[in-house]
């Protein structure tokens, strides 16, 4: 029987890069205690995940979570840890006191180990059975980057565990070398038909040249082995130039653009094929006081996803949030993502968009209340996956606090 805790290689993977932070020179730092407990009741359109027959069902949320931050080296580390207990109104079989685990490691900012040296780490292990939950909680921490994959699958348990390390060195006073790497792997933990699970072990290296304070440029160059249950495995290289410009005060301008080449198995012998791919990546932010906007469209080739195939994936992401008063703040976020893979027959050939909406209210320093929607469909043009539609609205409450430790 397979453990339902952290795999070896999960806590391997925070175990080094403590023991890594440990060893580096002395710094005086803090460590703070920041418990939680949300409480959240919420409306499910389709609690099953089907594309038709939708049951739906009002679904009782509580989230307990402790997060550990320690603050050094100019920023802050917090490994945290949490689950969530459901209560079904009607589908009292999906009752669970563990519905998700949920563990994290992971840094807001880089830490600054020397003033030419920095780290970025990233860890986390989620379990769950509802593909919606997974897509949230595993999407990449990283600001600005492109979500991973949005697919929705039915009800099933699947495992996701992920880690990353990058080193950030300054070369010159104008140029910076990033060097990092990082594994992920998805696992169904109940065996269900036509879900694959994947390994998927990148590493990456990138060179930027500050030519001004408004406007840098450099170069960049990824690989990735990505192996599949069952299926044939791929390899994926890529690279390209990359630029970032200042347009003004309020404005941001961010772009990739490159090339890809997928080599992937055909299951006969040594032989492979490959497949050319452009790829990129444009951003564009817009920040005033507390409103910001983002506006993001990549191209992408991606070896993780939960049906065995390397796929050619696109996005289109639009974020808004602002503190409109003192103590409220607003969002609104939407996606379409589109995931084709690379093989002759386009096995898998999905489109998902969602919408989401929210406002926050902070009772007090300790108490927040929340009111949120979404909209969530998706659409399959081959013979992998469902058609699907779920919407959902919910309200919660969070009590948090910060407990100073030393």
């Amino acid at each position: 029987m397979r453990s339902r805790y952290p795999s070896k290689w999960f806590a391997a993977t925070i175990a080094s890069i403590l023991f890594g932070i440990h060893g580096l020179p002395a710094e005086s730092a803090n460590l703070n205690a920041i418990p939680s407990l949300s409480l959240e009741e919420r409306y499910d359109s389709n609690v099953f995940n089907t594309a038709a027959d939708e049951k739906s069902d009002y679904v009782f949320r509580a989230i307990p979570k402790l997060t550990l931050s320690i603050a050094a080296f100019s920023a802050s580390v917090n490994l945290s840890g949490g689950f969530e207990l459901e209560r079904y109104a009607k589908h009292h079989e999906l009752d669970s006191g563990t519905a998700t685990k949920n563990y994290e490691l992971a840094a807001a900012e880089p830490l600054r180990i020397t003033p030419r040296f920095s780290i970025h780490p990233s860890a986390r292990f989620v379990e769950t059975r509802d593909a919606v939950r997974r897509n949230a909680l595993t999407q990449s921490p990283e600001p600005g980057l492109p979500p991973s994959e949005t697919v929705v699958t039915t009800r099933t348990g699947v495992r996701d565990i992920s880690g990353s390390l990058q080193l950030v060195y300054l070369l010159l006073p104008a140029v910076d070398l990033e060097i990092g790497g990082g594994g992920a792997k998805r696992e169904f933990t109940e065996g269900a038909p036509g879900l694959i699970g994947s390994r998927t072990v990148t590493g990456n290296a990138s060179v930027i040249y500050r030519i001004t304070p408004r406007f840098s440029t450099g170069f960049f160059v990824d690989t990735s082995y990505n192996s599949f249950d069952g299926m044939p495995n791929s390899r994926t290289y890529s690279g390209g130039l990359s630029g970032s410009y200042v347009l003004t005060e309020h404005y941001t301008v961010d772009a990739h653009a490159g090339a890809a080449l997928s080599r992937e198995s055909t299951g006969i012998g040594d032989q492979k094929t490959d497949t050319w791919s452009p790829i990129g990546r444009l951003s564009l932010t817009y920040a005033w006081k507390d409103f910001q906007a983002k506006l993001l469209g990549s191209y992408e080739l991606a070896g993780r996803g939960s049906f065995g195939r390397t796929t050619k994936r696109g996005n289109a992401v639009l974020t808004l949030t602002d503190r409109f008063a003192e103590r409220w703040w607003w969002d609104l976020s939407g996606y379409y993502q589109t995931n084709r893979s690379t093989d002759e027959q386009v096995t898998e050939d999905l489109a998902t968009a969602e919408g989401t909406g929210g406002i926050r209210y902070a009772v007090a320093e300790w108490v927040s209340v929340r009111l949120s929607g979404s909209i969530f469909r998706q659409w399959s043009h081959g013979p992998v996956g469902t058609n699907l539609e779920r919407d959902s609205v919910l309200l919660g409450l969070t009590l948090s606090n910060i407990y100073p430790v030393f």
